[in-house]
This record gives structure tokens, C-alpha cells and sequence, in this order.
């Protein structure tokens, strides 16, 4: 009878050992796997940091070219974005006569047109006519960073929501109602710059920002759109 209980009671204990290496497999998974997830998360967010880098680096470079142009004497009429990667005549100025005036060339601004990987843009939007391609308008101005006269600026659409919220994240534009800014009044965004300003529209809800991203709400089908400010006006 002894033996019996005894018997029983290894096997209670054989048991509770089976349950408890169960439970601590189970609390192991669970601890890969919220390992897991957060090393992927840290990997997307550092992608979007670098890829926002990538842009304003680039904007900022653009920008830089176009104000020395007009120290150099090149009038802002002049400027002309004229590139061999955007098909047709879109940026062709017929205010610029000399290789001074062109951006994108060794005489003028001296900087290479920067080509947009689709992979930082949302799929959703590959059919759209400029997609991947910078785009620069003279018919848009951003209030309150400098007159009421549209600004020469240059612009991105159809990005990723995660890029457009780490760009602003980086330039400390606070979000609005936990998002990127809005714009639902639409901005002007099939006007290339040819040499004309006409004060068409506002980049709302970005005020005071020279650089930044928002969402284009107003059925333009622009969604997440960088710009950045070339010329105050």
C-alpha cells in the first residue's frame, strides 16, 4: 500500500514539473515574440528616419542651389527646373536662355536630380502620373513664412503615412489629433513653375514651416505630400 502512494505521489510530481515546463514555454515564446515585434518595429522606424533623412538632405540641397543662383544674378523668372528624368517639356523656362539659369546643370545650380525609389511610396497610388517624381510650383504659398505672395516650392506626393509622420517627428512639427496635418482645402499641385508665380492656393495647417509634410484631404488624391520652400516671397 505504501509503494501505491508512493507511486502516486512521483507521479503528481512528474506531472507538475510537465506543467510548469509548459507554462515557462509558453511565457519564452511569448517573450521571442514581443521581441520580435519590437526589433521590426525599431527597423521600420529607422528606415523612415533614414529615407526622411534622404529627402530633406536632398530638398535642403535644392534649395541652397536655387539661392545661390539669384546671389549669382539669376532673376527668379529665371529658374528653370528643366530635367531629363521628367518626360516632355513640363519645366522647359522660356525666361532662361543660358545654362546659368538651369538647376540641374553643372553651370547653373550644380546639383544632381535625385531619382525616388517607389518603395517609400504608397503602392496604392502607382498609377498617378507623377509618382516618383518631384514636382515645383510657383502657385502655392505657406502662411507666415513671409508675405502672403506665393513661394517657390518643391513637393513629393503619394508618400508612405509612417515617412510623411517621421519627417515632421524629425522637424518637430507637432501632429494634430495624433496625425499629420491636414490640408482639406487642397493645394495647387498641376502648375508647374515655368517662370510665373500666380497665387492660386495655401498649404494649410502648416503654417510658419518651410520644410514639412502633410495629408492633402481634399479628394486631389495628393495624400501625404513633403514640400520645401525654395524661395520666400
Amino acid at each position: 500500500m505504501k509503494q501505491q502512494v508512493t507511486g502516486h505521489k512521483e507521479a503528481g510530481n512528474a506531472l507538475w514539473f510537465i506543467l510548469l515546463a509548459v507554462a515557462l514555454l509558453g511565457a519564452l515564446t511569448a517573450a521571442i515574440s514581443r521581441s520580435s515585434d519590437t526589433a521590426e518595429q525599431s527597423g521600420d522606424i529607422e528606415r523612415y528616419r533614414i529615407d526622411a533623412s534622404n529627402l530633406m538632405r536632398h530638398s535642403a540641397s535644392i534649395e541652397a542651389a536655387v539661392n545661390n543662383m539669384l546671389m549669382r544674378g539669376v532673376g527668379e523668372n529665371q529658374i528653370s527646373f528643366d530635367n531629363e528624368f521628367v518626360s516632355g517639356a513640363t519645366y522647359v523656362n522660356g525666361n532662361c536662355s543660358t545654362s546659368d539659369c538651369l538647376v540641374y546643370d553643372g553651370a547653373g545650380g550644380g546639383v544632381n536630380y535625385k531619382t525616388i525609389s517607389s518603395t517609400i511610396l504608397d503602392a496604392n497610388s502607382n498609377g498617378e502620373a507623377t509618382f516618383t517624381e518631384w514636382e515645383y510650383s510657383g502657385a502655392n504659398a505657406v502662411e507666415d513664412v513671409s508675405t502672403t505672395e506665393p513661394d517657390l516650392i518643391m513637393f513629393l506626393s503619394y508618400l508612405e503615412r509612417d515617412l510623411c509622420r517621421q519627417i515632421n517627428r524629425l522637424l518637430k512639427i507637432p501632429e494634430v489629433s495624433g496625425d499629420v496635418p491636414e490640408d482639406s482645402n487642397g493645394f495647387e499641385a498641376d502648375t508647374p513653375f515655368v517662370g510665373s508665380f500666380a497665387s492660386s492656393a495655401t498649404i494649410d495647417a502648416m503654417d510658419g514651416h518651410e520644410v514639412g509634410c502633410f495629408n492633402d484631404t481634399s479628394g486631389g488624391g495628393r495624400n501625404y505630400t513633403y514640400y520645401q520652400v525654395l524661395i520666400k516671397r
